[in-house]
């Protein structure tokens, strides 16, 4: 029998006893139980196992004992993963209150929250364009406006640091330009447009 059999053999048959031990950790640890994350994990320690061959220990109490210690990284992964995802740094409390308040404003306020948007990716472009190199100028716009990974960019481009470059451009952004240079920026471009 292969160490991939025994693996299954063994939660197969312990899949109920599997299942209340995760529940009982997670009521310990204050954490909410998943049977999707369960699951999850069964394949995974699976695919673990196609890929090396074997867990260090095999015995039953072994397998059991390292899925669980798994479905507890998967679960905390998952969780870290979620709030990762829905986080943005980079907005504060003025920027929340606007967007709410831009779901709020009618039809003609909208309008000029769209066009600051645009105006605000171009400005920045304008920016980086004026202050770096050509190249960091072409990957950062590959990276911002293409949404393409640093791998792809690489693949596409074969410019050796091109991640590091790209880090640099968003460094320097961040660090010189903000919602308000850019509103006042566009306010004195466009401001008499928008004057009743």
């Amino acid at each position: 029998m292969t160490n991939e059999e025994i693996y299954l053999n063994t939660v197969g048959k312990n899949y109920k006893h599997l299942q209340e031990v995760c529940q009982e950790v997670c009521k310990r640890n204050g954490e909410e139980y998943s049977e999707d994350i369960l699951n999850d994990t069964v394949l995974s320690v699976h695919k673990l196992i196609q890929k090396k061959g074997t867990l260090d220990d095999m015995s039953e109490a072994g397998i059991m004992n390292y899925f669980v210690r798994s479905y507890v990284n998967n679960l905390r992964m998952e969780k870290r993963y979620a709030y990762i995802k829905k986080r943005n740094d980079n907005i504060d409390s003025e920027e929340l209150t606007e967007l709410f308040e831009k779901s709020q404003t009618p039809i003609n306020d909208k309008i000029i929250k769209d066009l600051l948007e645009d105006f605000s990716v171009l400005y920045i472009m304008k920016r980086v364009e004026l202050e770096f190199p050509q190249e960091h100028y072409y990957l950062f716009k590959l990276k911002t406006l293409c949404n393409m990974t640093y791998k792809q960019i690489y693949d596409k481009t074969n410019i050796k640091k091109s991640r590091d470059k790209i880090l640099e451009v968003k460094r320097w952004v961040k660090q010189n330009i903000n919602r308000k240079i850019i509103k006042q920026e566009f306010f004195e471009i466009y401001g008499e447009l928008f004057e009743n």
